[in-house]
């Protein structure tokens, strides 16, 4: 014999946690042009060509030469909202406070969107360490693990001496940088999860002695002179040959995402029409890429599940080498594959940027903090709520000079 009940539900005393990587950027940017642009758009810094000694023989002339300055601009030009709409009603029959809950992680979106913008800096860098500076293949990426973390500090070191960069001991004489330096330092390092498992694993997992430090500003620890910090919104590119028209039925994953190649578009989410050419299928692909909402004759439109995944990923096609590049802000990497027919087109390249350097090497505006405005809907009872920031950013030459792009392959990645 088996009673039937009615069982009451009852609702948690709090909403999940979302979580966000803590951005990084407050705490390496440099913001002295903050008070200079209370208003106007844009403000030009100068550059002066380098000087070079001349021998001087007494009794003759020395010789004058010309002198150029160059002028570079930031402009403050990048605007983010991350709105949502609350009922009145809903508000007074929710056991939570929806403005609240909302607002924070709309909030915690709009400097997930900074942090990444400022982290994409990186490939403005003056130095680059890749997998030929530990004897591999020139742009490729270091296949990271604990034997070859430390020498990537080393080398790094090495390319900003070579640039007059000094590191350890450095104090940044411009007023408002704001930089926080746990150890005394003005080195840095972001770098993702996978990168700080190697440090830790080369390192014996000793920890560091830091203090109150650990965790602000996503700082973890520091090693040789750089402040780590440990962030998921890096900058990552990828790279996809298609030389051979694809089959009907090849696909290509894009963060857990499904592309399929159809002879026939159909109506399936995701599919890609193949076209006349190898050079067709990749342009439909990336058109879809970057229109992940739009249906067009030549590529049906993701899920809106899915369409989130494809949030600041950007394809672009060049017909001439056969290939379709990926580059993703704010992700960290992207897991990627393919199941071409063909198996000579693959990825053929997967980078995870990591961001070295000296603190202030990116020139940053932050001319409207994120900020929310709320208004009423017109004929409702309830508020439109609208976090938004509005920012600009530029690594200007002297900026570029004291930062390393790191690249690491991330094709082993999960």
């Amino acid at each position: 014999m088996a009673n039937t009940h009615v069982f009451e539900t009852k609702m948690s005393d709090r909403m999940q946690i979302s979580r966000y990587s803590t951005p990084v950027y407050s705490a390496l940017a440099v913001f002295e042009e903050r008070e200079k642009l209370r208003r106007g758009q844009s403000v030009t810094r100068p550059y002066l060509d380098v000087f070079e000694e001349q021998d001087y023989s007494r009794g003759t002339d020395l010789t004058i030469p010309d002198k150029t300055e160059t002028n570079e601009t930031l402009t403050i030009t990048t605007a983010k909202a991350t709105p949502f709409a609350i009922d009145d009603l809903d508000e007074v029959q929710s056991n939570f406070n929806l403005m609240a809950q909302y607002s924070d992680r709309a909030m915690r979106a709009l400097e997930k969107a900074v942090d990444a913008d400022f982290l994409s800096e990186v490939t403005n860098a003056a130095s680059t360490v890749d997998d030929s500076d530990l004897g591999g293949t020139a742009g490729g990426g270091i296949a990271l693990d604990s034997s070859n973390v430390l020498r990537v500090y080393n080398i790094v070191l090495r390319k900003l001496q070579l640039k007059d960069v000094n590191v350890i001991g450095m104090t940044d004489p411009r007023p408002n940088v704001g930089n926080i330096k746990p150890g005394g330092q003005g080195g840095y390092a972001v770098v993702n999860p996978y990168f700080n498992e190697q440090l830790l694993v080369a390192l014996g997992g000793r920890e560091t002695s830091d203090g109150d430090m650990v965790g602000k500003n996503g700082y973890a620890n520091k090693y040789s002179g750089f402040d780590n910090y440990i962030s998921t919104n890096g900058y990552w590119v990828g790279v996809l040959g298609i030389a051979t028209q694809p089959t009907d039925g090849d696909t290509v994953t894009i963060n857990s995402v499904t592309f399929t190649f159809k002879t026939v578009l159909g109506s399936t989410a995701g599919n890609v029409l193949i076209g006349g050419s190898a050079d067709a299928a990749n342009t439909n692909l990336a058109a879809l890429i970057n229109a992940p909402g739009t249906t067009t004759s030549n590529g049906v439109a993701l899920s809106a599940a899915n369409q989130k995944k494809m949030k600041r990923l950007t394809a672009t096609t060049d017909t001439d080498a056969n290939t379709l590049t990926l580059v993703a802000k704010g992700w960290g990497y992207i897991v990627v594959a393919e199941t071409f027919t063909d198996l000579t087109d693959t990825w053929t390249s997967e980078l995870a940027y990591q961001m070295f350097g000296v603190k202030g090497g990116v020139d940053m505006v932050v001319q409207k903090r994120p900020s929310v405005k709320v208004s009423d809907i017109p004929k409702q009872f309830g508020s439109y709520v609208k976090p938004h920031v509005l920012y600009g950013k530029k690594m200007f030459v002297e900026g570029a000079n004291q930062t390393v792009q790191v690249k690491l392959n991330s094709a082993s990645w999960a």
